[in-house]
């Protein structure tokens, strides 16, 4: 089945409010979030609209799409989880017919191709998307075709990621043997910078606005925007402060770090590139569990840290397995 087959059929014009029941989601201030395992959707334009993770209980069920009202307006996902939305986006659940991730994703393509009728300044709001038209496949009988849908995505051609690690030479980890080693030994912890999303740094990237905005979150790798300068090096770690805690990332590029999050400077002597550095966000994630919104990651109290790390005969850090380790792992290579 190719685009070809999209024009030979007919297309009828429905309202969003005949194909769904909408609802809106719930308000949730940052400071009650923790890390945890419920799928946050934020009005956000990537990664599924997942922002971020948290330990509330979900309050929408799955099978549903999820489109942004404010924010990123009029972008949408199909969410086949449990999760909680924040009230900058609206949830849509299928009205007198069937929905699955196929027809999800058809019809998610067709309600996006309507954003540019809205934006900050003219919110996607519950009454305005009710009223919405949108064209889509249908029926001789002036149903839309669900089963045209659902075929014509199926039929979308896709190469599944492949790995050229042979899966049984993973190197092995044995943390008996490894050493203790205070974080404020090998690196100096400095807060971020404090801007303002919408003000000085926004959700896309331009000629200017290059540099990429790290924040508090679990998901995305922390890339919140972009901004016009940088005050994080390539090639550093950084942490969350506030509600992801320990949650760390390793930062490939010159960023902007937020306020809420912490930069991990390296001392003489700690020798980092992305696979030590994902080596080393793994085992800081492992101590999430020591902070909390409530007894936030400040930068004295992650340099007071200890952590256990592979070590040499000589009582330093390993570097070199640390590497060796991730380039055993499937799929080292397509990082």
């Amino acid at each position: 089945m190719n685009n070809n087959i999209l024009h030979s059929i007919s297309w009828s014009d429905y309202t969003i409010g005949q194909l769904f029941v909408i609802k809106k989601g719930k308000r949730l201030r940052r400071e009650d979030m923790s890390y945890g395992t419920t799928n946050y959707i934020g009005a956000i334009k990537e990664n599924n609209g997942i922002r971020q993770l948290i330990d509330h209980e979900p309050i929408f069920k799955p099978n549903c799409l999820t489109v942004n009202y404010n924010g990123s307006v009029g972008e949408v996902f199909y969410q086949s989880e449990s999760f909680w939305a924040s009230d900058d986006v609206n949830i849509l659940y299928s009205k007198g017919w069937i929905l699955n991730k196929y027809i999800g994703l058809f019809i998610a393509t067709v309600i996006k191709a309507n954003k540019y009728r809205f934006g900050y300044g003219r919110k996607w709001t519950i009454d305005k998307m009710k009223e919405s038209i949108i064209s889509l496949p249908s029926s001789a009988d002036g149903n839309p075709n669900f089963q045209f849908m659902e075929q014509y995505i199926k039929s979308l051609n896709h190469n599944p990621i492949t790995t050229a690690i042979n899966q049984t030479k993973i190197l092995p980890l044995d943390i008996k043997e490894w050493g203790e080693f205070l974080l404020g030994d090998l690196f100096r912890i400095k807060r971020g910078n404090r801007i303002i999303k919408n003000e000085d740094y926004f959700e896309s990237s331009d000629e200017s606005h290059c540099y990429k905005v790290i924040t508090a979150s679990a998901m995305n790798n922390g890339v919140d925007g972009y901004f016009d300068r940088w005050n994080c090096s390539a090639g550093t770690l950084v942490c969350g402060g506030e509600a992801a805690g320990m949650f760390a990332t390793y930062q490939p590029d010159r960023c902007w770090v937020l306020d809420s999050s912490r930069i991990f400077v390296p001392l003489e002597g700690v020798k980092i590139n992305v696979y030590v550095g994902m080596f080393l966000s793994a085992v800081f994630r492992k101590n999430q569990y020591r902070f909390s919104y409530g007894r936030k990651a400040n930068p004295d109290k992650i340099e007071k840290l200890i952590v256990k790390l592979p070590v040499t005969l000589q009582g330093t850090p390993d570097w070199h397995y640390m590497e060796q380790y991730i380039k055993s792992l499937p799929y080292s290579d397509r990082i």
